[in-house]
């Protein structure tokens, strides 16, 4: 590869690591549809192994409302472009209704960010599940 700067050419070295990158995209498609699906008879550790749709975050969703009711809600707060709801999922404390300090995570902004959304259930789960335990 030449890049042409003040009249000098530049040479870039490089490696090719895929000599047909639609083979690998097309390759890890037909990995991650034959994955099994997460549903609310799995441990929840399972749900972060994996790459998972927007249904199985609505399954994780719920499975963690329910079962843990004392600590948790889930509201909507809006749609998106596509007509599905933003999801609100609040947690809290059982020690009385005096004013704590609070935590607010935003995921799911942008289409391609996978590993946002993941994180944020990561701590939702861990923070419910965790309730109580922590010294």
């Amino acid at each position: 590869i030449k890049l042409f700067e003040s009249n000098k050419d530049i040479i870039i070295s490089h490696d090719i690591i895929h000599d047909n990158v639609e083979k690998v995209i097309e390759a890890e498609r037909i990995r991650i549809n034959n994955t099994e699906k997460w549903d609310a008879s799995k441990l929840p550790d399972i749900f972060f192994q994996e790459y998972r749709s927007y249904d199985q975050y609505l399954a994780l969703i719920t499975e963690i409302v329910f079962t843990h009711p004392l600590i948790s809600s889930r509201s909507i707060i809006g749609q998106t472009m596509e007509n599905r709801n933003i999801e609100l999922v609040t947690l809290r404390g059982t020690s009385g209704p005096e004013q704590k300090p609070g935590l607010y995570i935003q995921a799911a902004v942008h289409a391609r960010e996978w590993l946002a959304n993941m994180a944020t259930m990561y701590i939702l789960n861990g923070l419910a599940e965790g309730y109580g335990d922590d010294p």
